[in-house]
């Protein structure tokens, strides 16, 4: 039986682009962004397209 993922994270350099891209390419809305007090990560932000999150990473530094 397959179970539903809760959701897809992936490491950006550009978080704008990114946003960008899945909005305007795929539907996706960001719904949520979040300061994240670790050196490599800047911000996470989570993007929502029905039941499909999408967890965006900014790592300005990889």
């Amino acid at each position: 039986m397959f179970k539903p993922i809760d959701h897809i994270a992936f490491t950006v350099k550009d978080r704008f682009k990114s946003i960008n891209f899945y909005e305007e390419h795929f539907g996706f809305k960001k719904y949520y962004e979040n300061d994240v007090p670790v050196p490599t990560i800047e911000k996470i932000v989570y993007l929502k397209l029905g039941d499909n999150v999408l967890e965006l990473i900014h790592m300005p530094l990889i």
